[in-house]
């Protein structure tokens, strides 16, 4: 995972160089820089939306007491649009606008379940499981698999 996100830190602010400069070369630097605020702007108006209607559904799913996954990772991916949308460049811009459309989401949420499949069947993430009063609680957190075998945690008014 450290080499994917090490070329990224590396590959996307070229990339982002590089379009900036061919834009500002065709438009000119104010307009240029007019355009990548204006991209914001609308990105951030459009995440507002899009994250009140995640919030409504993530609300609506729970209330129904079913698994909140879908909108979760929805909202997952929303946040991470907004990272993306509030770094200046046209490259982030559109992949951060891509990330609100919801069929983008509805294609990219078996990938993020299927990675994160992977990272719990790896050993490098432990889940623990204990009762809760409105049903099962599920804990996860990051570790070495040589740490050793993981400790439920104690908490007395979990009991």
């Amino acid at each position: 995972m450290f080499g994917w996100l090490a070329i990224a830190l590396l590959v996307v602010p070229v990339i982002e160089l590089v379009v900036v400069l061919r834009v500002g070369s065709m438009l000119g630097v104010l307009p240029t820089i007019a355009l990548l605020i204006a991209i914001s702007v609308f990105g951030a108006v459009l995440l507002r939306s899009q994250g009140r209607r995640t919030l409504t559904e993530i609300s609506t799913t729970i209330r129904r007491g079913r698994n909140p996954t879908g909108p979760l990772s929805d909202g997952a991916m929303l946040v991470f649009a907004a990272a993306l949308l509030l770094t200046p460049g046209f490259f982030t811009d559109a992949v951060g606008f891509a990330l609100l459309l919801p069929p983008v989401r509805a294609v990219l949420r078996p990938v993020l379940a299927a990675a994160a499949a992977r990272s719990l069947a790896s050993g490098r993430t432990r889940v623990v499981r204990f009762g809760g009063a409105h049903g099962t609680v599920v804990d996860v957190e990051s570790s070495d698999p040589s740490d050793g075998p993981a400790d439920p945690p104690s908490n007395p008014s979990l009991g």
